[in-house]
This record gives C-alpha cells, structure tokens and sequence, in this order.
C-alpha cells in the first residue's frame, strides 16, 4: 500500500474507534462509522445510535427488492458483487489492501464534498424508503454509484481485522468474491435475533443500534467477530 494510503487508514481507524473507546478525559465522542455487512462505508460518521442504525435500515429498504420488510441473501448478493466490483480496480477478480486503501479515500473524498447518503441499489431503481438518493453513475464518472466514489474505514475485525480483509479465509492478503460473500452473509444471518431465517429491516436496525455501542476488541477497532456478526461485530 503506498505510504499516504497507509496513513489515512490509520487516521480513519481512530476515528472509527472514537465513540466506543471514548475521547481522553470522557469528553464528549466524535461517533461512528456506519458500514455495511460487506464493509462498504454508508455515509458521514454517525453521531449517535439512531443515526447509524437509520443509515443501515436505508441500505437495507433500498435491496429489499420485493418491499416485504425482510432483507434475504438473493437480495444482499447484487449489492455484495457491485461493492467487489468498485474496489476491485485491476479487476484480477481479488481485493488487495492497496485497493481497499484507494477506494477509501476516493470515497471519503466524496462524501466530504457533501454525498453522504447509501449508494442506489445496483439496478439504479428508488429506494423502498422513497428517498431521493440517485442512480449509480457509469464506471469512472463519480458520485455515489457502484463505481463511483470510494472509501470507508478500517474498522476492525477480532483481533484488530479490517471489515473487509476478514474475509481473507486462507490468509493470502487477497479477498476473492466468494470469501466476501460468505463473510458478508454470515453477518447477515447473525442479525436474524430470533433466529427464524429472515432477517428483518427491525433486526438489522437494532444490530446497527448495537454495533454503534459495541466496544472494539482488544487490539482492534470497530469490535467485530472473527468470522461473522453485524457490522461492528455484535450479534443483532
């Protein structure tokens, strides 16, 4: 990864990890990164638990394509797939960390000029919330679609991994669209609280609530489970 690259990630990591391990002294917390199941961050930092569950209840209304209130993997997969796509800039059919640090901070860039809100879904349809985010642009263009602006955070795993690279299931620093996938699904099924085999627009938002307030681990920051949970790592 190039040196500025490494920095920002660094940067955006303690930042990340503000709310939950709180400023020096017990002063007042800068928030939290809202992030997808896949990693993919979904806006400008959240200030409280509300903020960042609304955000991912958004992400979740705009893939609920049958608008039955409940989120299904046939669902998630698309959007798993255009996120690949977007940070895969060598399209070598694998992430590295020198592209997810670029993605980063192109995306960070963005929402700084003001585009905070979760990416359209990947057909460019409207939101089930009836919101006015817009379709994703064409490869290269900008703006807030499946090629377009970049960035998020390095937000922890178990042991301090990012919530991307977790995916990297046989530790070769490359993450392939399956291991993503897997990664991304597990998270999801681990916001089903009462384990009834769908996952819930309620749910998914008391698992944001959660991974809101979740202390990170030891090591890490954002507090995620190796291996699965929300983003943020709590079990909804």
């Amino acid at each position: 990864m190039r040196p500025f690259a490494f920095v920002a990630l660094l940067l955006l990591s303690a930042c990340s990890a503000s709310h939950a391990d709180g400023p020096p002294g017990g002063g007042r917390s800068m928030g939290r990164v809202p992030l997808s199941p896949a990693g993919e961050l979904l806006g400008r930092m959240a200030p409280d638990e509300a903020a960042y569950a609304d955000m991912l209840v958004d992400w979740a209304k705009g893939l609920d394509s049958n608008r039955d209130g409940f989120l299904s993997p046939e669902e998630v997969k698309p959007d798993i797939a255009r996120f690949f796509r977007a940070v895969d800039s060598d399209k070598d059919g694998a992430i590295n960390t020198r592209e997810l640090g670029d993605y980063r901070q192109t995306r960070l860039a963005a929402l700084r000029g003001g585009g905070d809100r979760a990416p359209a879904p990947p057909d460019g349809t409207p939101p089930a919330d009836g919101t006015d985010r817009p379709p994703p642009p064409r490869a290269g263009t900008g703006g807030p679609g499946p090629d377009g602006p970049r960035g998020g955070m390095m937000m922890g795993g178990g042991g301090g991994a990012d919530k991307v690279m977790e995916a990297d299931r046989n530790l070769d620093f490359r993450v392939t669209p399956a291991e993503l996938e897997t990664l991304t699904l597990d998270r999801l099924r681990a916001m089903d609280s009462n384990q009834d085999g769908r996952t819930s627009l309620e749910e998914i938002r008391d698992a944001g609530s959660k991974a809101y307030n979740e202390r990170p681990a030891r090591g890490g920051v954002g507090g995620g489970r190796q291996g699965g949970g929300p983003p943020g790592g709590g079990r909804g």
